[in-house]
């Protein structure tokens, strides 16, 4: 992958383990998952007095536009689903990767982000409580796009881990 990293000096840390981020077995990863790893990606990290990530929801650590370009928001990373900035560069590349497949054709969202979760995150016996707790809510396929539509943290969590329960699935 040309992987491209913009941040400020700020960032200066976070840049280099983004550019030393291995990407041979996130790419089985996603030949699993039927997808290619992109050709190129444009990683832009952003601090939370940037623009875009005023912009962008609170909990929000990451975005993927096109198939090319994500921005990653390294202030915000903390808990589940993402954990750490390699995590969610990994799943935002997922994002690229679904994109150019669909071949800008619309994806639903619990779609994209099941398979980014599955992916760049893999299934561990956290995720199986989480989803227990989840499913015991008897959600229906409305429902999880409807917990992706909230600005709620909380609701958004559960939206991730059942979009990635369904595509496990």
């Amino acid at each position: 992958i040309n992987l491209t990293v913009d941040a400020p000096p700020t960032l200066a840390g976070m840049a280099a383990r983004v550019r030393a981020i291995d990407a041979a077995g996130f790419e089985r990863s996603l030949h699993r998952a039927g997808l290619d790893l992109p050709r190129r990606a444009d990683v832009i990290l952003a601090p939370n007095d940037d623009l875009r990530a005023r912009m962008a929801p609170a909990w929000v650590a990451g975005q993927a536009f096109g198939t090319h370009t994500v921005i990653i928001y390294p202030e915000r990373i903390s808990s589940y689903p993402h954990d750490s900035v390699e995590s969610v560069v990994l799943h935002e590349l997922v994002h690229l990767s679904l994109n150019a497949r669909a071949g800008g054709r619309p994806l639903p969202r619990w779609f994209h982000e099941g398979v980014a979760v599955s992916v760049e995150s893999g299934w561990d016996l956290a995720s199986q409580v989480r989803l227990l707790w989840a499913a015991a809510r008897e959600p229906a396929i409305e429902d999880v796009a409807a917990l992706f539509r909230s600005n709620a943290e909380s609701e958004t969590s559960t939206a991730y881990l059942l979009a990635a329960a369904l595509i496990e699935d």
